[in-house]
Protein backbone atom coordinates (compact mmCIF):
# COMPACT_ATOMS: atom_id res chain seq x y z
CA UNK A 1 0.00 0.00 0.00
CA UNK A 2 2.96 2.56 1.11
CA UNK A 3 4.19 2.24 -2.31
CA UNK A 4 1.60 2.53 -4.42
CA UNK A 5 0.84 5.30 -2.24
CA UNK A 6 4.20 6.88 -2.89
CA UNK A 7 3.79 5.85 -6.91
CA UNK A 8 0.53 7.59 -7.19
CA UNK A 9 1.93 10.73 -5.28
CA UNK A 10 5.17 10.65 -7.56
CA UNK A 11 2.73 10.22 -10.60
CA UNK A 12 0.67 13.06 -9.71
CA UNK A 13 3.57 15.36 -8.73
CA UNK A 14 5.33 14.57 -12.37
CA UNK A 15 1.31 15.14 -13.70
CA UNK A 16 1.23 18.32 -12.50
CA UNK A 17 5.02 19.07 -13.25
CA UNK A 18 4.02 18.55 -17.01
CA UNK A 19 1.01 20.75 -16.56
CA UNK A 20 3.45 24.01 -14.92
CA UNK A 21 5.49 22.76 -18.10
CA UNK A 22 3.08 22.96 -20.72
CA UNK A 23 1.98 26.43 -18.93
CA UNK A 24 5.58 27.72 -19.04
CA UNK A 25 5.89 26.61 -22.54
CA UNK A 26 2.60 28.08 -23.63
CA UNK A 27 3.71 31.42 -22.04
CA UNK A 28 7.21 31.36 -23.93
CA UNK A 29 5.20 30.81 -26.94
CA UNK A 30 2.67 33.33 -26.32
CA UNK A 31 5.19 36.06 -25.43
CA UNK A 32 7.42 35.12 -28.13
CA UNK A 33 4.41 35.31 -30.76
CA UNK A 34 3.80 39.13 -29.55
CA UNK A 35 7.14 39.82 -29.80
CA UNK A 36 7.62 38.92 -32.73
CA UNK A 37 4.47 40.73 -34.18
CA UNK A 38 4.27 43.27 -31.92
CA UNK A 39 7.82 43.89 -30.79
CA UNK A 40 7.25 47.33 -30.36
CA UNK A 41 4.42 47.29 -28.00
CA UNK A 42 6.99 44.52 -26.24
CA UNK A 43 9.60 46.89 -25.62
CA UNK A 44 6.96 49.05 -24.28
CA UNK A 45 5.42 46.67 -22.14
CA UNK A 46 9.35 45.92 -20.57
CA UNK A 47 9.65 49.86 -20.19
CA UNK A 48 6.49 50.05 -18.31
CA UNK A 49 7.51 46.61 -16.17
CA UNK A 50 11.09 47.86 -15.57
CA UNK A 51 9.18 51.68 -14.87
CA UNK A 52 7.35 50.30 -12.20
CA UNK A 53 10.06 48.08 -10.50
CA UNK A 54 11.65 50.92 -10.53
CA UNK A 55 9.02 53.19 -8.72
CA UNK A 56 8.49 50.23 -6.09
CA UNK A 57 11.67 49.65 -5.46
CA UNK A 58 12.54 53.27 -4.89
CA UNK A 59 9.71 53.71 -2.71
CA UNK A 60 9.73 50.43 -0.83
CA UNK A 61 13.67 52.21 -0.21
CA UNK A 62 11.98 55.38 0.69
CA UNK A 63 9.28 53.74 3.02
CA UNK A 64 11.86 52.13 4.67
CA UNK A 65 14.03 54.97 5.42
CA UNK A 66 11.16 57.02 6.57
CA UNK A 67 10.39 54.06 8.80
CA UNK A 68 14.01 54.35 10.33
CA UNK A 69 13.74 57.80 10.46
CA UNK A 70 10.65 57.86 12.47
CA UNK A 71 12.06 54.83 15.07
CA UNK A 72 15.03 56.92 15.24
CA UNK A 73 13.09 60.50 16.21
CA UNK A 74 10.81 58.26 18.22
CA UNK A 75 13.71 56.99 20.09
CA UNK A 76 15.42 60.45 20.60
CA UNK A 77 12.35 61.57 21.71
CA UNK A 78 11.89 58.84 24.34
CA UNK A 79 15.28 59.55 25.54
CA UNK A 80 14.85 63.19 25.30
CA UNK A 81 11.38 62.39 27.77
CA UNK A 82 13.57 60.13 29.95
CA UNK A 83 16.52 62.62 30.54
CA UNK A 84 14.07 65.78 31.26
CA UNK A 85 11.82 63.20 33.70
CA UNK A 86 15.11 62.45 35.29
CA UNK A 87 16.24 66.41 35.18
CA UNK A 88 12.30 66.88 36.60
CA UNK A 89 12.99 64.20 38.94
CA UNK A 90 16.40 65.77 39.90
CA UNK A 91 15.24 69.15 40.40
CA UNK A 92 12.42 67.83 42.83
CA UNK A 93 14.91 65.99 44.67
CA UNK A 94 16.78 68.90 44.85
CA UNK A 95 14.47 71.00 45.70
CA UNK A 96 12.72 68.33 48.82
CA UNK A 97 16.50 68.17 50.16
CA UNK A 98 16.85 71.95 50.07
CA UNK A 99 13.29 72.56 51.44
CA UNK A 100 14.39 69.81 54.20
CA UNK A 101 17.49 71.80 54.86
CA UNK A 102 15.54 74.84 55.77
CA UNK A 103 13.32 73.23 57.69
CA UNK A 104 16.39 71.58 59.86
CA UNK A 105 17.98 74.89 59.47
CA UNK A 106 14.51 76.84 60.55
CA UNK A 107 13.90 74.05 63.41
CA UNK A 108 17.44 74.07 64.75
CA UNK A 109 17.42 77.83 64.62
CA UNK A 110 13.84 77.69 66.25
CA UNK A 111 15.31 75.55 68.55
CA UNK A 112 18.02 77.76 69.62
CA UNK A 113 16.16 80.78 69.87
CA UNK A 114 14.09 78.03 72.47
CA UNK A 115 16.87 77.25 74.02
CA UNK A 116 18.54 80.91 74.00
CA UNK A 117 15.04 82.11 75.44
CA UNK A 118 14.84 79.03 78.20
CA UNK A 119 18.51 80.55 79.27
CA UNK A 120 17.29 83.45 79.15
CA UNK A 121 14.63 83.24 81.46
CA UNK A 122 16.74 81.02 83.43
CA UNK A 123 18.88 83.15 83.98
CA UNK A 124 16.89 86.05 84.66
CA UNK A 125 14.88 83.80 86.78
CA UNK A 126 18.26 82.94 88.82
CA UNK A 127 18.82 86.46 89.04
CA UNK A 128 16.12 87.49 90.00
CA UNK A 129 15.97 85.00 93.22
CA UNK A 130 19.98 85.58 93.74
Amino acid sequence: MMVMYSNSSSSSYYYYHYHYYYFFYFCCCFFYYIYYHYHYYYFFFYFCCCFFYYIYYYYYYYYYYYYYYYYYYYYYYYYYYYYYYYYYYYHYYYYYYYYYYYYYYYYNYYYYYYYYYYYYNYYYYYNYYY
